[in-house]
């Protein structure tokens, strides 16, 4: 466009009710407008897609603009691996990085605009420090690491798409007062280090180890949520904020004797969400990593995350991780499944730790007192049985008395996470003849859960166990199936878990099938149903009776089956575990689990733990001083004793037995039993007693005192009058519990379901606006203060050594673009003549540049047509649209008046060999005549293009022209211009109207 053109259109501008003032233009091509503040830099263009900076260490460079854009490169060649180059955005845009980013150094951008690394983002440095936080010229300069931003600051986003990886060893921080990283974008830094610090301050230091250590200040608000995905494979990442969500997947395996390592600290509230992901398992015969999740407040591990420090398959123990907050939840799965673990995966390697720090005391709340389960009321409803689904639902099964119409049936009901009906009660066998019973249930990974219950009569010999799976609806998946393969005699008591491989397993109690007595037995079956092998003999010791299995899986995908075995202690009943592998394969002999022998030990319960440990519980007569008490031990994954056994209960007075225990979110577990005449009648009640994550009994501060509960253990139930007997009880996903047990009477007819929640309440929080967490070294970088990252030498001309010399002629400074005359851009084909950078292939005329001739067409451009001129004088009392056909020799007007008043803009015009087309959109305070100037001034081609824009919009679209015009090399110009007409109407005027937004 000549210069003319723009002062008329300038003019032209000056008569409009609209003033638009703009003092910079904003652009989102390669970075533009640099100036050198550091060091000797060069910057070239190899190609009209292509930005080239040669820098040496320590430079810097501020910014009117860095952007790249899709397809555009953006590279820098620096000395080495260890030099760095600072790049400072002054202008008011964020980064919007489209296109790729190289460099063979570090490269550091501050823009407090923000930074986006969008769709087509590939980011291919040895480190890159991207911040909206500020770092000064000087800090920077002598390796003091302090970026800061008062007020409220810009963010820094990795969308869909984004790939940002560096070299070996080096390393990406991302450093803004909030920071988002979406799904599908990846952040890649092999050996090296990912940090992501969402703060008000981030100061970086190196410890006397020569690690990172990262001191962060934030203000309350400040939030980082990764949806994407980490990789730093023997490297370290780390996430600082207020509060951080994490649903993707970070992964810092170890390898070659290398641990990795993953931090992640927030003054806040720590989420670990469903299908998030931590992993620093070894990927040889290495041990497994670290991992520190630490949160001022809440810090929680949901049902579906996986948080695994494993040792090596081949070889190697197992990591080491640690979670600490004031408020601490680490949601179970799959009947006790865990999901946080540190196993060694190989058979001589030793599992490492998982260490649970609750620092805020608690309690857990009744809540909405209790509440009966069963619909039908007649005659008993017996023996509950309680699990946990997947998606956070409850399922409780029971025994039911002549409902099926012949005997007891097997009945169940769905609640929703909050206790509110889900389902009406619903038959779980469909075989009704004699009596089933006894049921067992267990929640599946796939959401489903499983029940299992002896059937009299219905294998042909007596007892037998059977099975049915359902959906998290109560939605029947399979036909009930028979368990058991051996048929002779009993088959019954059955339990069930679930394993981390999706398989469920089942036990029970077998009569004479070992060739005495009882034996305890079980079978492995898939998701849906179907049997993985055969039935499998669970004690060795066959000598009088084993029965009464208790079942749960374990965090490294065993599991461990407890039961009582008759006489083998030498003295009645006694308890033994063992524990087998996802096939059922023993990976231990029988283990004691009682150490008291006298008198009967019976009835086993068992609960995998948070830290991957297990504990079981079970009555013991007499060993109290009175009759039956409860009492409980813990072991470790192996099997390995890691307490003394331990009384449960505090009242001793009469009978205390009949236990249930799960964990909890805490990592502490909960135990439950019935006690008779504790509360003051003849009769059992419900009690139950918490305990920390290291098995110390805990005060449950807000439970109901009544019930002549002793020292720390709370009566469950409130009503009274009737016995409370058999508990069963299950961990929410809440990280609250449940319990159910069978009630006399208090639905007016023999016994009664009834269930009573659990919230966890923590006390009151203080947050701090501080962290502080260290990091491994980063190679061939340091922190260290005063240790200068480049040494201020300013190019000198070495003609006049006060001015900076010029890079493209050390001895005679010039304007690079035109040698000839600085003030106007060079034409490098014909400088004398310069080519009409609007239409390249007619040149301007310089007689007449409102109506430049065609050189291919000498006719001058067709002026409006007398009619047309005539319709636009015409006034209308609202907006009209106006379209004017040529249509044999004679002109027709159409007028719509449904055109609201924004719309009224402008008129516009097109023309071809046959007709000619002019539109007209009219405001009462517009001129018409300004736009028929407007459109005879640009000609018919930029006219098309222009001509549903806005005249703020127009502004911007020819400010933008002369800038490029100005700064870009002719063959780059051209590239610009077929960008913007390859453009839809649509995307044109979008862009361009927020264009105009932003100038004024």
């Amino acid at each position: 466009m000549s210069a003319s053109i723009m002062r008329q259109f300038k003019l032209l501008l000056s008569l409009l009710p609209l003033t638009l003032v703009s003092t910079s233009l904003p652009t989102t091509a390669n970075p533009t407008n640099p100036t050198v503040i550091n060091g000797t830099v060069t910057i070239t263009n190899p190609n009209p897609t292509t930005l080239e900076i040669t820098n040496t260490p320590g430079s810097i460079i501020n910014w009117q603009g860095f952007s790249i854009n899709p397809g555009e490169l953006t590279r820098f060649l620096q000395q080495s691996p260890e030099s760095v180059i600072l790049n400072r955005v002054i202008g008011s845009d964020p980064s919007q990085i489209l296109g790729t980013l190289q460099s063979n150094g570090r490269v550091f951008l501050i823009n407090p605009n923000g930074i986006v690394f969008g769709t087509g983002a590939v980011i291919d440095v040895q480190g890159l420090i991207a911040s909206t936080l500020n770092l000064s010229d000087q800090d920077f300069l002598n390796g003091n690491y302090l970026f800061s931003q008062t007020g409220t600051g810009a963010p820094v986003t990795l969308q869909t798409g984004a790939q940002l990886t560096t070299a070996d060893g080096g390393q990406i921080w991302l450093m803004a007062q909030s920071i988002e990283q979406q799904a599908g974008s990846n952040i890649t830094t092999p050996t090296g280090q990912t940090v992501l610090a969402a703060g008000t301050q981030v100061q970086v230091v190196e410890s006397a180890l020569g690690n990172m250590v990262f001191n962060v200040t934030t203000d309350g608000t400040n939030n980082l949520q990764t949806l994407g995905a980490i990789a730093s494979q023997k490297g370290a990442a780390g996430l600082f904020a207020d509060n951080i969500t994490h649903s993707g997947s970070i992964n810092a395996q170890s390898a070659d004797g290398i641990p990795g390592l993953v931090v992640l600290n927030a003054t806040n509230n720590l989420t670990i969400e469903d299908n998030g992901i931590i992993n620093t398992d070894s990927t040889d015969n290495s041990d497994g990593g670290i991992i520190n999740l630490t949160a001022g407040n809440k810090l929680e591990v949901e049902r579906l995350a996986e948080v695994s420090a494993d040792g090596g398959i081949s070889g190697g123990d197992g990591g080491r991780i640690t979670l600490t907050a004031h408020d601490l939840r680490v949601s179970q799965v799959a009947n006790g499944m865990q999901n946080v673990h540190a196993n060694a995966r190989h058979a001589d390697g030793v599992n490492g730790s998982v260490t649970l720090n609750e620092t805020g005391i608690h309690s857990y709340n009744p809540v909405s007192g209790e509440f009966q389960v069963n619909v039908f009321t007649t005659d008993a409803q017996n023996i509950p049985a309680i699990a946990t689904l997947a998606d956070g639902k409850l399922v409780v099964t029971w025994e039911s008395d002549e409902q099926d119409g012949d005997a007891n049936g097997v009945y169940a009901r769905i609640y929703n996470p909050d206790t509110d009906t889900w389902s009406d009660e619903f038959q779980i066998n469909t075989t009704t003849a004699n009596d089933q019973d006894t049921s067992a249930v267990a929640a599946l990974p796939n959401g489903n859960f499983v029940v299992t219950w002896e059937s009299q009569g219905q294998d042909g010999d007596r007892n037998g166990v059977y099975g049915r799976i359902f959906d998290a609806n109560g939605i029947a998946q399979t036909n009930e199936f028979l368990i058991n393969t051996t048929t002779n005699n009993r088959q019954e008591r059955s339990a069930i878990t679930a394993l981390a491989n999706g398989n469920f397993v089942v036990t029970w109690g077998s009569e004479a099938q070992d060739g005495d007595n009882k034996g305890v037995f079980g079978r492995i079956f898939a998701a849906n149903g179907v049997a993985q092998t055969g039935e499998f003999a669970i004690n060795t010791t066959t000598n009088r009776r084993q029965d009464v299995p208790a079942i749960t899986a374990l965090a490294n995908g065993n599991f461990v089956v407890a039961w009582q075995s008759f006489a083998q202690d030498g003295d009645s009943n006694g308890i033994y575990g063992r524990i087998f592998d996802a096939n059922g394969v023993a990976q231990t002999e029988e283990l004691p689990i009682n150490t008291t022998t006298n008198d009967q030990q019976q009835a086993p319960a068992i609960a995998a733990l948070t830290d991957g440990s297990f504990v079981v519980t079970w009555d013991s007569r007499g060993q109290d001083g009175s009759r039956n008490t409860v009492i409980a031990r813990r072991f470790d994954i192996n099997g390995n004793a890691i307490t003394d056994e331990f009384q449960v209960n505090t009242y001793t007075d009469e009978p205390q037995d009949t236990s249930a225990v799960t964990g909890l979110a805490d990592g502490g577990f909960i135990v439950t039993w019935e006690s008779w005449q504790q509360d003051g009648s003849t009769l059992n009640s419900v009690y139950a007693q918490r305990f920390d994550s290291q098995g110390n009994p805990v005060a449950n501060n807000n439970a109901p005192p009544t019930g002549n509960a002793q020292g720390n253990e709370f009566m469950v139930n409130t009503f009274i009058i009737g016995d409370q007997d058999n508990p069963a009880i299950a961990s929410l996903a809440n990280s609250g519990f449940i319990l159910a047990w069978e009630s006399f009477n208090q639905d007016g007819d023999s016994n009664g379901i009834y269930t009573q929640r659990f919230d966890k309440t923590p006390a009151p929080f203080t947050p701090t606006n501080s962290l502080t967490a260290e990091l491994g070294p980063v190679a061939n970088f340091t922190t260290r203060p005063n240790l200068s990252n480049g040494i201020v030498t300013p190019p000198i001309d070495p003609v006049d050594p006060i001015k900076l010399v010029d890079p493209i002629d050390p001895m005679a400074p010039v304007d690079p673009l035109n040698p000839i005359d600085p003030m106007a851009p060079v034409d490098p084909i014909d400088p004398i003549n310069p080519i009409n950078p609007i239409n390249p292939i007619a040149t301007v005329d310089p007689i007449n540049p409102v109506n430049p001739v065609n050189p291919i067409n000498p006719v001058p451009l067709r002026e409006i047509s007398p009619e047309v001129e005539q319709s636009i004088a015409l006034s209308y009392p609202t907006c009209n649209t106006l379209k004017l056909q040529r249509l044999e020799e004679e002109d027709t007007i159409e007028a719509d008046l449904n055109h609201p008043w924004h719309e009224c803009r402008h008129w516009l015009y097109e023309e071809d060999d046959n007709s000619e087309a002019i539109q007209t959109q009219r405001n009462t305070q517009s001129n018409n005549s300004q736009e028929q100037i407007y459109a005879q001034m640009v000609g018919k081609e930029e006219y098309s293009l222009t001509r549903s824009l806005s005249w703020g919009a127009r502004q911007a679209y020819w400010q933008e022209h002369q800038q490029m015009q100005s700064s870009l090399s002719v063959e780059e110009y051209a590239n610009y211009l077929k960008r913007i007409r390859s453009l839809s109407e649509e995307e044109r005027v979008e862009y361009f109207e927020e264009l105009a937004q932003r100038l004024g």
